[in-house]
C-alpha cells in the first residue's frame, strides 16, 4: 500500500545531487523512524552540493547513508513515509518474511525495484560507507565498510535490528543486531580514522539523556539472550556510554571542533512511528533545521567557525 504522495506536497521528487566531494565524516545516528528527521537533513546538504567524503552511520543511519552516498536527493524520505503503511515494510508480511516487525527485504530489496539506488554513484569506490552492529556474543561493535565487506547490505541489517524486534543476524561467524547498544553515535570511529572535520547528525536533541535500564527490562532481556552475559551488560550500560557520549559532544561542538546538527527538543515521534504525518512534519523539521545551520557550517568546513543547530 502507498500513501498519495499529494498529502505531502513538499517531499521532493528523487534527484540526483550534484558537487564535489570535501574533506571530512558525516556521522548519522540511528533511531528507526525518527531517521525521517536525518533524511531531511541530508537532503539539505545535498541540495547545497555539501558531500563529505567518508558516511559512518548506525542503524537508520547507515539507511539514510545509502541514499547519501547515491547522491539521491529525497529517496529515503518517499520509501519511509510513502509506504510506512505497507505490510511488507512493517506488518503481518514483514514478519513472514523477516520474522521481525521490520521487513528488511522491503528496505534493502523490494524498495530498490520501486526507487533503484543510483549506482553510478553508490558503492563506485570513490566515497566510504560505513556501518557498525553489536556482536551479542563479544558486547562489542563491528565495523564493516561497504568496499571491503563481502554483504554490506546484510550489514546494514544487522546494524538496525532491534532486540526481539527482529531475528539475530549472522554473519562471517558473528552472532549480530543493533549497533545502537555499543555504539550511539560513531564518532569515536571518525576521531580513530584522523578525520579533521566531523558533521554529526542526531535524532534527538543533544541534551537528551537516558535513565538507567530497569530491572524489569534486565529481567527481559535475560530471559531472551539468557546465552550472550556480555551482550547483558553492553545494554546495561547503554545509558551511561550514551549520556557520556551527549556531553562530550556538546562540550567539543562548542569548542569548535565538530559540528552538529540536532532537534532542538525532544522529538514527539517513536522509533516505530506509524503517523505519516508525523514522520511528514519531522522530515520537514529536518529540512528547516539544516537550511538554518547551512551558513554556519559552510564555514565550519571551511575552518572558520562550528555550533550546534
Amino acid at each position: 500500500m502507498k500513501t498519495d504522495p499529494k498529502a505531502f506536497p513538499r517531499l521532493p521528487q528523487v534527484r540526483t545531487a550534484e558537487g564535489d566531494t570535501t574533506e571530512g565524516a558525516l556521522i548519522l545516528e540511528g533511531g528507526s523512524f525518527r531517521g525521517v528527521y536525518t533524511a531531511g537533513v541530508c537532503d539539505v546538504l545535498m541540495e547545497h552540493g555539501i558531500h563529505l567524503q567518508t558516511v559512518v552511520g548506525v542503524s537508520a543511519g547507515t539507511l539514510n547513508g545509502l541514499n547519501v552516498v547515491s547522491r539521491q536527493i529525497g529517496r529515503f524520505a518517499r520509501i519511509a513515509i510513502l509506504h510506512r503503511e505497507d505490510t511488507r515494510y512493517t506488518g503481518w508480511r514483514a514478519f513472514l518474511t523477516d520474522r521481525g516487525v521490520i521487513g528488511f527485504r522491503f528496505i534493502l530489496h523490494t524498495a530498490e525495484k520501486i526507487i533503484p539506488y543510483d549506482r553510478t554513484f553508490l558503492f563506485d569506490g570513490t566515497r566510504r560507507l560505513v556501518t557498525v552492529a553489536t556482536d551479542i556474543e563479544s558486547g562489542e561493535p563491528v565495523y564493516a565498510e561497504s568496499g571491503t565487506c563481502s554483504d554490506f547490505f546484510r550489514m546494514v541489517k544487522a546494524s538496525a535490528s532491534l532486540a526481539f524486534a527482529s531475528r539475530i543476524v549472522r554473519f562471517e561467524g558473528k552472532k549480530l543486531l543493533d549497533g545502537g547498544y555499543t555504539v550511539s553515535v560513531p564518532l569515536d570511529w571518525a576521531d580513530a580514522h584522523g578525520y579533521r572535520k566531523k558533521v554529526v547528525i542526531l535524532t534527538q536533541s543533544i541534551d537528551s539523556r537516558k535513565t538507567a535500564v530497569g530491572d524489569k527490562k534486565k529481567k527481559l532481556f535475560a530471559r531472551f539472550y539468557k546465552r550472550y552475559p556480555a551482550f547483558l551488560k553492553a545494554v546495561e550500560n547503554v545509558p551511561e556510554r550514551y549520556n557520556e557520549l551527549r556531553e562530550r559532544m556538546q562540550h567539543r561542538a562548542d569548542a569548535g571542533e565538530i559540528f552538529v546538527i540536532a532537534p532542538q527538543t525532544e522529538l514527539n515521534v517513536s522509533k516505530t512511528e506509524k503517523d505519516t504525518k508525523k514522520l511528514y512534519a519531522l522530515y520537514l523539521q529536518g529540512r528547516e533545521d539544516a537550511e538554518r545551520a547551512i551558513p554556519a557550517l559552510t564555514e565550519y568546513l571551511g575552518k572558520r567557525h562550528s555550533g550546534t543547530f
